[in-house]
């Protein structure tokens, strides 16, 4: 199936049949020429190429799958390697971090909420320290950098000298850090800050590297300036903007090895604003998601295609992302693909051949997260009666947090009265828990839609107990009062199925008595090798003590422009080939 490419030269991106056999050698091509590809153009230094040289053909993961393969991208984030291979991926929905082998099964878990509430909250990324531990930057934990020893266990935290990073470790060690993609947050940056940071967290020392591109707007630079970032094996780290059509490679030392782009078939733009008050809404234009290296030495990139793909596009089947890989020394666009918007999670094989991957595949190999219990605060009616969590034991909950300004939480709230309609009420309860710190301006909200389920008015503080960054917020919890997921933000098909899915899993069959209810989640599946580690929910002692170098910190995090977490996808949609075109 052929697609137009940027400026309308085609690319074709065929799946061939594929056979794993005794050698490589028998998977088939990695790519083939593009006889479309036309020369770049440099304007300023900044080589643009309008179609790659080849195309690169990514296949589905067979079954069985080759035991050599490379995870590069986990549900869009770029992946941090160990010099063994062992790839570190942030489980944010999970609150914990995967190690993954070359099976691609996870081999241990780090982090993971426990029965004294310990643990990850939302872990950004994490990469591998200096001897065998491994540093995760956790938009819960003061936007510092958790610190695991060796032996998985939580050592204490560093400050880096920006909140939020999205980072890799270089081969010596050194830290490189950007603004993360994946937390968003507008917030004055002074126009002299460093675009990327590389430094020691152990030893409290580091440089910031270059300057970021200011835009119209202070409170909007540290978005303008967001990206993935990663760093090759020679120390070399490769930064793309997260909403510009840029990658750049900077050296150790700070110069500026390359800076190249890609044509993309929309207009890119700076964070815009339209409304106030309870109707202001902004928008931005993505167009790099994701970085990481390849086991063939490249870098690989997880970009937009005709548009960022978003919860509801992947949902629907609509919209589409791009793998391009490029030469880390000279910059060049080498090879791309366009592959479905559902399409996530990717890895490679030592020759460069790319499979496309359920990252579902990956995550049954993992052990289910420890069950949390659930706090047990009071929850007070806008009738000022109260009541508490544990007065609906024996019942599966699913409580939601919401707010009369939540734009997405108008739209939620209907589809929750409707679905709690098809559902048993002596065996189920949703829960409806303002967070408001207006009553009235909840209550007004709140009663035009007369919901049959218990509505509370909790207020903001609740923030402090559950720790969430984005509304709406909705947790599941099985009949013993422990939390089963936590899922961040609504809008999507996938996002409300899969929460549909997980309520169903822990309602009680209706013989079920509130002793028998949920008894089958005791131990919760864990026969598995796999060890899980926790840290605490809050680092109490500071390992390292940072020290201000040649840039000076961030300003104080504002408030948070987006930050929900979309869950776990479905199956992979696209069946046994992935036939679109770069």
């Amino acid at each position: 199936m052929k697609r137009p490419y940027a400026g309308g030269a085609p690319v074709l991106a065929l799946a061939l049949p594929l056979v794993v056999g005794a050698c490589r050698d028998d998977r088939g091509p990695v790519s083939a020429p593009n006889p479309a590809a036309i020369p770049p153009s440099v304007v300023d230094d900044l080589t643009t190429y309008p179609a790659a040289s080849e195309t690169l053909f990514v296949r589905m993961l067979p079954e069985p799958s080759p035991d050599d393969l490379t995870l590069v991208f986990y549900r869009g984030r770029g992946v941090d390697r160990d010099a063994s291979g062992q790839a570190f991926v942030p489980d944010p929905q999970d609150s914990r971090v995967l190690v993954v082998g070359a099976d691609l099964r996870v081999e241990d878990v780090i982090g993971g909420p426990t029965e004294a509430g310990g643990g990850l909250g939302q872990p950004l990324a994490a990469a591998p320290a200096g001897g065998g531990g491994l540093f995760v930057a956790d938009a819960e934990h003061d936007a510092g950098l958790l610190y695991y020893d060796a032996d998985g266990a939580y050592a204490g935290a560093a400050v880096p000298p920006v909140s939020n990073p999205d980072f890799q470790t270089a081969a010596d060690g050194a830290v490189w850090a950007a603004r993360s993609p994946y937390l968003l947050r507008f917030e004055e940056t002074p126009l002299d800050a460093p675009l990327l940071y590389r430094f020691d967290p152990l030893e409290g020392t580091g440089v910031g590297i270059a300057n970021i591109e200011p835009v119209a707007a202070p409170a909007w630079n540290r978005v303008s300036n967001a990206g993935p970032i990663a760093v090759g094996p020679d120390g070399t780290a490769f930064f793309a903007f997260f909403l510009r059509n840029e990658l750049r490679a900077y050296r150790g030392d700070g110069d500026l090895v390359w800076r190249s782009a890609r044509a993309v078939g929309f207009e890119t733009h700076e964070p815009a604003f339209s409304g106030s008050g309870a109707e202001l809404r902004y928008s931005v234009r993505p167009v790099t998601q994701a970085l990481s290296m390849g086991p063939d030495g490249l870098l690989y990139s997880l970009t937009a295609s005709d548009s960022m793909p978003t919860p509801g596009a992947v949902a629907s089947g609509r919209g589409h992302r791009r793998i391009e890989i490029w030469d880390p020394a000279t910059g060049e666009l080498l090879r791309a693909a366009t592959v479905p918007a559902a399409s996530n999670t990717f890895a490679v094989d030592p020759d460069g051949r790319v499979y496309a991957i359920d990252p579902m595949r990956i995550d049954r190999t993992a052990p289910p997260p420890e069950r949390a219990p659930l706090p047990d605060v009071p929850l007070i009616s806008f009738d000022g009666d109260t009541t508490r969590f544990i007065d609906h034991r024996g019942k599966a909950l699913l409580v939601n947090f919401w707010a009369s300004w939540c734009l997405p939480c108008r739209e939620e709230i209907p589809q929750l009265k409707r679905y709690y309609a098809t559902l048993d009420p002596t065996r189920v309860e949703f829960l409806a828990i303002s967070v408001d710190e207006d009553r009235q301006a909840g209550l007004d909200f709140i009663e035009p839609y007369e919901l049959p389920f218990p509505v509370f008015h909790n207020g903001p503080e609740m923030q402090s107990e559950f720790h969430y960054i984005g509304l709406p917020f909705t947790l599941i919890v099985d009949t013993r009062g422990r939390i089963v997921e936590e899922i961040r933000g609504f809008g999507s098909v996938e996002t409300w199925n899969y929460l549909t899915e997980k309520l169903e899993t822990e309602i009680p069959p209706p013989s079920a008595t509130p002793a028998e209810a949920g008894a089958g989640h005791e131990g919760h599946g864990m026969a598995t090798d796999t060890e899980v580690r926790a840290g605490p929910r809050e680092p109490r002692r500071a390992l390292i003590g940072f020290r201000r170098s040649r840039w000076e910190p961030d300003a104080d995090p504002g408030c948070s422009a987006s930050s929900r977490r979309a869950p776990p996808g479905s199956p992979h949609p696209v069946g046994e080939q992935l036939q679109e075109a770069g």
